[in-house]
């Protein structure tokens, strides 16, 4: 505990540093340390290294979270938010809220490519191809200066997200960005957060989105229960419009003869939504047409053997067997 508490004081005072060289004017107008777990000793995090080392499982327990306000001139109150596992800093984020209309959630995701890892963009809501194509366009504008991963000793923790951006109401968002500690010696990505949010805000506003799509946040974060508590009522726009995007989703599945996929997505959505009508018509309706195309699909197959069709995949030949069946 003595030692976490020296380590963070001395991360506040190169956090003050930081705002003090800042061109954008920053200032620390509070901080604090919320304790939110029991305290990590140095017997746990030992046994949490060579459990890691055996298992390849990393389980770090965050007992601690220091939060610092910081003012800029120019932009606003912000929040860098850093979780302490015992004596050593977790991957931190800053975040805020901004006053202009975010279309809908928006996510850049941590990707492992076949030959490496990269960044990508995701989305919630409707009518985004165009806003993830803006901000696909940024490139690197609108990465996160930032590691992909976090390193401790033999330990390596993959970095999930790096932005998560979504409406809190019409006129306002709450922008997250993530960042590795291993650059919190060199660059806490004070100055790099604002001017991605800059950048990113700029994308999205060039396009003059109508509306706000609600959305709820991909990855667990501090950001979430900051927004939660500041706009109460953003759980419930968010619910209600999330029940909407589920059924159209699984809906449009439906529609596009795509039923495994449209029961699997009912299937999905029931989890959240046990009680939702249009769900469980939609899912059994969807479940009624994989059966049906699976007899069709063994019918195909004997039709081949028959010679009375041609030698083509089974789910073509199913749904040549469909059109007859519905000509007739």
């Amino acid at each position: 505990m003595v030692l976490q508490r020296r380590n963070q004081e001395d991360l506040a005072a190169r956090v003050a540093k930081a705002c003090a060289q800042s061109p954008h004017g920053l200032t620390v107008r509070a901080t604090r340390v919320d304790r939110v777990g029991p305290e990590v000793g140095l017997g746990e995090a030992i046994l949490d290294d060579v459990t890691a080392n055996i298992s390849y499982q990393v389980s770090s327990r965050v007992d601690s979270c220091q939060v610092f306000e910081i003012m800029s001139a120019e932009n606003g109150l912000f929040f860098l938010s850093v979780p302490w596992h015992g004596n050593v800093p977790m991957p931190h984020e800053l975040y805020s809220i901004v006053l202009g209309r975010m279309p809908g959630g928006f996510f850049l995701v941590g990707m492992e490519g076949a030959v490496k890892w990269y960044w990508a963009w995701e989305a919630s809501g409707h009518g985004t191809p165009r806003f993830v194509q803006a901000l696909t366009a940024l490139g690197p504008q609108a990465f996160p200066d930032t590691a992909p991963v976090m390193r401790l000793g033999d330990r390596t923790y993959p970095l999930k997200w790096g932005v998560q951006t979504l409406p809190v109401n019409a006129e306002k968002y709450v922008f997250a960005a993530q960042y590795a500690p291993t650059l919190l010696s060199a660059n806490l990505g004070l100055d790099d957060y604002l001017d991605k949010r800059a950048a990113i805000h700029g994308a999205i506003a060039g396009l003059a989105p109508a509306e706000a799509v609600y959305a709820d946040f991909r990855f667990p974060c501090v950001a979430a229960d900051y927004a939660l508590r500041l706009f109460p009522d953003m759980k419930s726009r968010t619910t209600t419009q999330a029940s909407g995007e589920r059924s159209a989703g699984a809906r449009g599945l439906l529609e596009k003869g795509m039923y495994k996929q449209a029961r699997y997505a009912a299937d999905e959505a029931l989890r959240a939504e046990p009680g939702n009508v249009e769900l469980k018509r939609i899912r059994d309706e969807a479940a009624a047409a994989v059966q049906r195309m699976d007899e069709l699909q063994r019918k195909a197959k004997l039709a081949v053997k028959g010679g009375d069709l041609e030698l083509k995949p089974t789910h073509v030949m199913a749904k040549e067997l469909l059109a007859k069946c519905a000509k007739a």
